[in-house]
């Protein structure tokens, strides 16, 4: 069974999808949430 390319792409948005999370906690650190709406 082979995967297109599309099948690859899929996968690896959704990987990166998961990891975004945890980094942009690590990014944004302790932020307070109004301070942070407010630069949304």
């Amino acid at each position: 069974m082979t995967f297109v390319p599309a099948v690859w792409l899929a996968l690896l948005a959704a990987a990166l999808f998961g990891a975004s999370t945890p980094f942009a906690k690590l990014l944004v650190g302790e932020m307070p949430p109004v301070l942070l709406g407010g630069l949304l």
